[in-house]
């Protein structure tokens, strides 16, 4: 009775063991994937079958033995996947606080190169200033000199001595005249002092915004340099986890289950079709493509020589080339997504769906209205990817379309 329990025992162990020990035994499913139905084999029968002579001598020595070798590979397997959750989070925050540095950084430069402009006015005012404050002291010289001529005669005396009233008429107007524009030659010249004095403050005021905002932009490029060191490394790692093809299937195959949860719950969330005045079924073959680029048309293609297909297709662009909305419609997600990077996901009603993955930036969130043509991201390497591209993807009640058979042929070569 005993040896029968161990063989029950060690058969079922085997039984669960083997599949982890060797992976490539067991294929994998996924609903909508096109990876096609599970397969079976009875490899990992003939490996257990393989022990059972074993079971019937083994001594309870031997069964703490195999118990304590199952709990070891136990604790290695889930330290691995720990391990990978880990590296994955480290990608994810690199990658997301990439974005946002980058986004900063580019208002820095925007505020960089208008407070330059600024500067540049302030400094041109300042040249036109000194010029003519030059101009009014040679005039204010003029009156002076010429008050001096007079002041060497008394006024008083000047005027009586003039037995012509028209005479005596001038000279006071050409004393009034005189002293008029003096007085106007002295506020003038206070006017553009003073004017001269504010810029010249408005300039220091202006260097030191420039010097804080260089600052700045020189701070957000160290950390972006510093969140792509972690980026490399965070993929690296994740690289070294993934040391045969079957394991890099079954990522591939864990991220597009996970993407299409999110589709079906989105789906069920956000039921937008009252508010979107075009049918999205009326633009197949007349959409724009999202990026300028280069069409990977992958779409249906084996990845690897698996059964597990490609959804969606891939356009090599620039990284930072802006994306843009295909049709208009509702944002309902956008965020990082393992496998996907950052990616936004818009809803055109009646079931229908495009979904724009590996950006650097996004620019709209959830709840956003977005009309066809509408920046929605720029091209990046998101997701862990050494190559700038965007995926792009069509879906209609989460079944995976042909964005090729939607879009305007040879319109993006």
């Amino acid at each position: 009775m005993q040896r029968i329990l161990r063989f029950l025992l060690l058969f079922s162990i085997a039984w669960i063991v083997f599949p982890f020990v060797f992976p490539f035994l067991h294929g994998s499913s996924s609903r909508g994937l096109s990876a096609g139905p599970r397969e079976t084999t009875n490899d990992g029968m003939t490996v257990s079958m393989m022990i059972l002579p074993e079971a019937f001598a083994a001594t309870p020595t031997d069964l703490k033995q195999i118990n304590h070798k199952i709990e070891t590979l136990k604790a290695v397997l889930s330290k691995e996947k720990n391990k990978r959750t880990f590296f994955l989070k480290r990608l994810k925050t690199a990658e997301i606080a990439s974005g946002r540095i980058r986004l900063q950084l580019q208002k820095t430069e925007a505020a960089l190169k208008k407070e330059s402009q600024l500067l540049e006015k302030l400094n041109h005012d300042q040249t036109t200033y000194q010029a003519k404050l030059a101009t009014e002291r040679a005039e204010l010289a003029d009156h002076l000199r010429a008050a001096y001529m007079i002041g060497r005669e008394p006024y008083l005396k000047l005027i009586l001595s003039q037995n012509d009233a028209q005479r005596v008429s001038h000279l006071l107007m050409y004393y009034h005249y005189l002293s008029k524009g003096q007085l106007s030659a002295i506020h003038d010249l206070q006017s553009t002092l003073a004017r001269l004095r504010q810029n010249q403050t408005s300039i220091q005021a202006q260097t030191h915004i420039l010097q804080n905002l260089q600052k700045q932009q020189s701070d957000e490029r160290a950390h972006l340099e510093a969140l792509k060191q972690e980026r490399q490394q965070a993929i690296g790692e994740l690289n070294n986890k993934i040391k045969t093809k079957n394991q890099r299937l079954a990522e591939l195959l864990a991220d597009k289950r996970l993407l299409e949860q999110t589709l079906s719950r989105l789906e069920k969330q956000h039921q937008i079709e009252a508010i979107m005045k075009q049918d999205f079924a009326a633009l197949k073959g007349k959409l724009s493509w999202p990026t300028k680029g280069s069409v990977l048309p992958y779409f249906g293609i084996p990845i690897d020589q698996s059964e597990l297909k490609w959804d969606g297709i891939l356009i090599r662009a620039p990284e930072d080339q802006p994306v843009y909305a295909v049709a208009g419609g509702k944002v309902v997600f956008a965020k990082w997504l393992p496998g996907y990077g950052l990616l936004l996901i818009i809803s055109h009603g009646h079931g229908y769906m495009t979904l724009y993955g590996r950006n650097h930036n996004l620019y709209k969130k959830p709840g956003d209205m977005v009309q066809k043509g509408d920046l929605v991201a720029t091209v990046g390497r998101s997701g862990g990817y050494e190559k700038p591209a965007l995926y792009f993807a069509i879906r209609h009640n989460a079944k995976p379309l042909n964005p090729s058979m939607w879009c305007h042929r040879g319109e993006n070569q």
